[in-house]
């Protein structure tokens, strides 16, 4: 087992974001999907679509961090996308996506990749760390809550069966 003291980030090399960039959009579809009761199909063009308009340039878009969650053999363990950005006046960095191997997770991995994801947003000159989480993500909410995020808004729908 990796332990969470040897974590780093560093740059995805372009072999792993092609893999990172397909597993998130699959991933994020069926979030969609899921919580918000449309079809795969429906969910796979909206995550398609929100994809290419926010990675133009794929590997190569601007103010994009693509970074491998690594251990001391330096063997990917995951990975976290944060896109940079002035929102009001404030530079944000957005956690677009955080994940780790499903086999690696609750040993500490994540929380020590989120605080080198703090530490590099703040080297990036960003004030602040957003994300969103989906509703039933209940273990995600309870790391970022663990870290001090707080709720900026909350969207919410009814079903009209």
């Amino acid at each position: 087992m990796t332990d969470p003291a040897d974590i780093t980030l560093r740059p995805m090399t372009v072999e792993e974001y092609d893999a990172f960039y397909a597993r998130s959009t699959g991933e994020y579809a069926t979030e969609i999907a899921e919580n918000f009761g449309v079809t795969i199909e429906a969910a796979t063009e909206r995550a398609t679509t929100q994809m290419a308009s926010l990675l133009p340039e794929g590997h190569a878009t601007e103010h994009q961090g693509f970074l491998a969650i690594v251990g001391a053999d330096d063997v990917a363990l995951g990975h976290v996308w944060i896109g940079l950005s002035d929102k009001l006046g404030v530079r944000e960095a957005f956690g677009y996506d955080f994940w780790i191997r499903p086999e690696l997770r609750d040993a500490g991995i994540g929380r020590r990749a989120m605080e080198l994801a703090r530490v590099w947003a703040r080297e990036h000159g960003a004030a602040r760390l957003a994300l969103n989480v989906f509703g039933d993500n209940a273990r995600a909410r309870h790391l970022y809550e663990s870290f001090g995020f707080r709720v900026g808004s909350t969207n919410m729908y009814l079903p009209l069966d």
